[in-house]
């Protein structure tokens, strides 16, 4: 799914603060100018201004909130008031969607992303990438390598033997330390 664009940068950083130590963003007090009347200005801001902005989760596990009506998310806000960019995806670096802070964010490819990702549901062997064949009773070992591509990495007469071979592959094709995690 694309992304909706963002606002320009100008207006994100008059619209909002942001704490980089704890990753929330805060709505900062709005001009008049903004408003249609003095009144619905004076009113906004003593109702948010100073107040956390983007405190809906979403089921996910992505805060969110709205800006002129429209949804967007928070760490795609927060990396644009950042650095100015829309990067195809944002990843948060140990997993957690909620967490904002600015050490947890890095621009990402959907490929980057995929390979910080956590343990898949269906996964029975406890790493990804490793199964037991049961026609030829051997682990049998795996790696996503490029867009729909995977690569086989050998079948293994010990899970020790397949996890080696896949971390070694890990590493080797760029895989986040945090790939596979179990939460």
């Amino acid at each position: 799914m694309k992304a909706i664009p963002l606002p320009d940068r100008a207006l994100l950083l008059a619209l909002f603060s942001y704490d980089g130590k704890t990753g929330r963003l805060f709505w900062n007090e709005r001009p008049a100018e903004m408003f249609p009347t003095p009144d619905a200005a004076l009113a906004w801001n003593r109702k948010h201004a100073g107040k956390e902005a983007f405190v809906s989760v979403e089921a996910s596990g992505y805060r969110a909130g709205r800006i002129n009506g429209q949804r967007y998310r928070a760490h795609r806000v927060i990396w644009k008031m950042l650095t100015g960019e829309e990067p195809e995806q944002i990843d948060h670096i140990n997993g957690q969607r909620g967490d904002n802070r600015e050490g947890n964010l890095r621009g990402a490819t959907i490929s980057m992303n995929m390979r910080n990702a956590k343990k898949p549901a269906t996964n029975t062997s406890g790493v990804p990438g490793i199964n037991w064949d049961k026609g030829r009773r051997k682990w049998l070992a795996r790696i996503g390598v490029g867009a729909r591509r995977t690569r086989n990495l050998g079948r293994f007469d010990t899970f020790e033997a397949a996890v080696a071979a896949r971390k070694a592959a890990e590493h080797r094709y760029g895989y986040h330390a945090n790939h596979g995690r179990h939460a």
